[in-house]
């Protein structure tokens, strides 16, 4: 299911992203560093409702405790403040709707301690109040305005919307901190492998009755342990007894080979699938940090070529990506200063499930591997060739499986 050529004109566009034809030229040695050791080095990863093999360690993109308030929405590494699970598009369980899309999110901190928690309480509390101080100041505007507001019912209205403003409190019992207006319950609750987790919940009768009915279904858990039985991986976490699949995007680094970043996302099908063309299309649109230019590393008649990822077909793209340039100084600048044209690769791939099927018989499969080369660790003349990077990604891929008994079709 190649990319005709008609398409790859269209995607000719000008401003960030620009993809043409063109030859990558060689600019590391090949001498550099193999990601191809025996199959026995290779590790499995659980992500979500599958499994997957990786070199070494991985590095979960996680949010710095003192990050964890204000909401962040730049999730792409190397600032690692990725979400650690995509709450916003998971029925269960009960995650109301909200108009602060970030706090539908679960996050999960790195190592913590507990004065962390008393840190982010002041922050959220601060914010708190200065909302609170705002309309209090709108209020008072408004005693002068009689003319607009002759029944003098505005400053009152306005007074109860300052007075209706929460503030979050410790909750007694447990290491955890919650803002909890009678129907929902937003948490952030220290566990015992000291790492935070941020959550929004429908309210129970307390906010502690809420947290632990959520710790009944979650529990900390560590790269490369996966546990048996039904439920969802999750960076750090293990979710169980879901009523409904989990929608849930990872992202990752490898340990020992930090310019190489890993995004997996996996959604039910039921929902819909997408045309595995423009989900790549999108893909190398959108998803592509700090992209000045793409380039088919493929050729233009067949830059895309046919993947299978466990049993399912779709399409599979490897890419030159050409970041824009980092002044001096810039903060997380992520172009490979090693290369003269900033040039890294990338590969994308999508893999549709059963469209309409039953709640997780099959799941839309979406990876992006991306190369950063400014973090490399080794020195120039030893890292990665386009070659190294390609039997990587591609071996990669060809590893992930569904996790036997990880979710049950009724």
């Amino acid at each position: 299911m190649p990319l005709d050529a008609g398409l790859m004109k269209n995607w000719l566009r000008s401003g960030a992203i620009a993809l043409c034809v063109g030859a990558l030229t060689a600019c590391v040695q090949a001498s550099s560093r193999r990601l191809d050791d025996p199959k026995d080095s290779w590790r499995t990863e659980c992500v979500g409702y599958y499994t997957m093999e990786l070199p070494g360690g991985l590095d979960y993109g996680a949010i710095e405790p003192r990050h964890m308030w204000p909401y962040v929405s730049n999730w792409m590494f190397p600032v690692n403040l990725a979400p650690a699970w995509d709450m916003a598009l998971t029925p269960d369980p009960g995650t109301p709707a909200s108009d602060d899309y970030e706090k539908r999110r679960l996050y999960v901190s790195r190592p913590a301690q507990p004065e962390a928690l008393t840190e982010i309480m002041r922050m959220l509390n601060e914010r708190q109040q200065q909302e609170k101080q705002v309309l209090l100041d709108k209020a008072e505007r408004w005693r002068g305005y009689k003319d607009l507001d002759p029944s003098g019912r505005r400053p009152t209205e306005i007074e109860a919307q300052a007075a209706a403003i929460r503030f979050y409190k410790p909750v007694p019992g447990l290491r955890a901190i919650a803002d909890d207006d009678g129907k929902v319950t937003h948490f952030y609750v220290l566990l015992g492998d000291q790492r935070i987790v941020q959550v929004l919940r429908s309210s129970l009768a307390s906010p502690a009755q809420t947290i632990e009915a959520f710790l009944q279904h979650y529990s900390p858990r560590e790269p490369f342990a996966t546990p048996e039985g039904s439920g969802a991986c999750l960076p750090h976490g293990f979710y169980r007894g879901e009523s409904l699949p989990a929608f849930l995007g990872a992202t990752f680094t490898l340990t020992d080979h930090p310019d190489i970043l890993i995004n997996v996302t996996l959604s039910d099908a039921q929902g819909g699938t997408k045309e595995p063309r423009e989900a790549l299309l999108r893909l190398l649109r959108g998803h592509l940090a700090d992209a000045d230019e793409i380039l088919p590393l493929d050729g233009r008649i067949k830059p895309s070529h046919t993947v299978t990822i466990d049993g399912q077909e779709g399409l599979g793209h490897f890419a030159l990506v050409r970041r824009k340039v980092s002044p001096p100084g810039a903060k997380d600048p992520l172009d490979n200063t090693y290369t003269k044209d900033h040039s890294d690769w990338a590969y994308i791939a999508y893999a549709p499930g059963i469209s309409g099927g039953k709640p997780g018989e099959s799941f839309n499969i979406q990876v992006r591997v991306e190369r950063f080369g400014r973090f490399a660790k080794e020195p120039v003349d030893q890292q990665m060739t386009e070659k190294q990077f390609r039997e990587f990604a591609k071996r990669f891929v060809a590893s992930i499986h569904r996790r036997p008994g990880a979710w049950v079709v009724k």
